[in-house]
């Protein structure tokens, strides 16, 4: 009874043994396994379909260095939500959040619907060609430079700073001095266009309102005195419409009593009146005449010296255009994106 006892316990132990060490062995991945990590984390795919073929991506908060994806381009991520920034030539910046499930594929389609789009939908593109993110145009003889930085030229300044609010200071030849605070990222292109010279589309734009143009190009006297000669001209002219007026009033109230008068003396009388009326009439609308034709050329004097550059000169609009100079002829286009998930 004790032996049976024994090998009854002897063999209750050994299963239990057998049990134990095959659920470990269960447990342990083989050592070819795809998803074999000592972190134990879970990873899943996500699959791109490109057009035209090349692209770049920026994943989650890593914007150091862009993932180049072409067509068929797979990528094994950790399980869980990522965010993925993709851009390219022609590939408006497009932001996705999608979720990686373990061992399951995500599809990321990324084609180009014709759809115009302003330029800075290319500012990730273009601050990975430029190599900055931020592209600073003024005068040729204006000096730009990022204070508490040694990064400083005259007339454009390109440069890679930290994302943050950056301070760019402007100054030019004559000693005219003027900061602005400017926004930026690390991982996308910001331009910013200052002149501290007047621009002529604006002076001539200005010569709408009389003084305006004047003013803009820091010409301050001509500006008064525009405004002074055309303001009185102005003033003259009312003045004696408003006397014609009343002349041509008092002038048909005395032509009704001339035309009613019962004696001749009333009628030579009303008479010399009208004739005084009619000459002085003659001689406001003269007058009246007169001060119009002068605001007129003030006004035109005042629409020619806004073409005419102040001291220093002009200052030229850049045309250069760091989005989309790269373009090939190839029109602006938008990223349509979706997610299809395949198990």
């Amino acid at each position: 009874m004790h032996t049976l006892i024994s090998r009854i316990l002897i063999l209750l132990v050994l299963i239990f043994s057998a049990t134990f060490l095959n659920g470990y062995a269960l447990q342990t991945e083989p050592p070819d396994s795809t998803f074999a990590n000592t972190t134990g984390k879970k990873y899943g795919y996500v699959k791109f379909e490109v057009e035209p073929d090349t692209a770049y991506l920026y994943l989650d908060t890593n914007f150091d260095e862009p993932i180049l994806i072409t067509n068929g381009t797979e990528l094994k991520l950790t399980a869980g939500f990522h965010r993925l920034l993709i851009f390219g030539k022609y590939i408006p910046d497009r932001r996705l959040r999608i979720e990686i499930k373990e061992d399951r594929l995500n599809n990321v389609t990324v084609n180009l619907p014709v759809r115009r789009l302003d330029d800075s939908y290319f500012s990730t593109y273009a601050a990975l060609k430029w190599g900055a993110n931020l592209m600073v145009f003024s005068d040729e003889d204006t000096f730009i430079s990022i204070p508490e930085t040694e990064h400083g030229s005259h007339g454009f300044l390109k440069v890679k700073l930290p994302g943050g609010i950056h301070s760019v200071r402007f100054e030019s030849a004559t000693g005219r001095v003027r900061e602005i605070l400017v926004e930026i990222n690390s991982y996308q292109l910001k331009t910013v266009e200052e002149h501290l010279k007047p621009l002529k589309g604006n002076s001539i734009a200005g010569a709408v309102i009389p003084g305006v143009s004047q003013l803009y190009k820091g010409q301050k006297i001509k500006a008064v005195s525009i405004i002074s000669l055309i303001g009185l001209s102005t003033g003259l002219a009312i003045h004696y419409n408003q006397r014609v007026g009343a002349g041509s009033s008092e002038f048909d109230r005395v032509l009704t009593s001339y035309r009613q008068a019962n004696s001749e003396q009333e009628v030579i009388e009303l008479g010399d009146r009208l004739d005084r009326l009619t000459e002085d009439i003659n001689s406001q609308e003269t007058k009246r005449n007169v001060a119009m034709t002068t605001v007129m050329l003030f006004y035109v004097a005042n629409i020619v010296d806004a073409f005419r550059p102040p001291e220093g000169g002009f200052s030229k609009k850049n045309t250069f255009n760091p989005y989309r100079d790269f373009s090939l002829g190839i029109e602006k286009n938008y990223v349509g994106a979706k997610i299809n998930l395949r198990f």
